[in-house]
């Protein structure tokens, strides 16, 4: 009976335990990178660049599928995609150019006020919906990749 009480305490700990996990995929040209901080935009965006990196911004669809490999099965995930400055379209927040990819959620994009971030939604087939800048997600980072 005690072994089976602390078994019980230890999984229990294990399980409770906060673990900084970082996983990450490659493409051809970047790294994709997204930990289990959540935070709003602004600071996935700040952690990013805190590693050198950047939101990451895809820009087609073999990007979008690498970073798909780095996503757990289900959660909400920044990217650097926004319309700050704008009321009627999205851009790369890097350098305010508009979108040569996109992968929106039907229904997406909507331009309500407030809505100027864009999530990865993982329950959604990774499609792209635009929220609030201020909930509280995880980020997915782009960083240079070289050999």
């Amino acid at each position: 009976m005690l072994r089976l009480l602390v078994i019980l305490v230890v999984t229990s700990l294990t399980l409770a335990a906060p673990h900084k996990r970082l996983l990450e995929q490659r493409s051809s040209t970047s790294i994709y990178k997204v930990t289990d901080e959540r935070g709003p935009w602004n600071v996935g965006k700040d952690n990013c660049e805190a590693m050198g990196c950047i939101l990451a911004e895809p820009k087609s669809e073999q990007e979008q599928t690498a970073i798909m490999a780095v996503l757990p099965p289900s959660g909400y995930f920044w990217i650097g995609v926004t319309k700050f400055g704008h009321e009627d379209r999205f851009t790369y927040y890097t350098d305010d150019q508009d979108l040569v990819y996109s992968n929106w959620k039907p229904g997406q994009p909507q331009y309500e006020h407030g809505n100027d971030c864009v999530e990865i939604v993982q329950i959604n087939y990774s499609r792209w919906s635009t929220f609030s800048c201020g909930y509280y997600d995880q980020a997915v980072c782009e960083c240079e990749y070289s050999d």
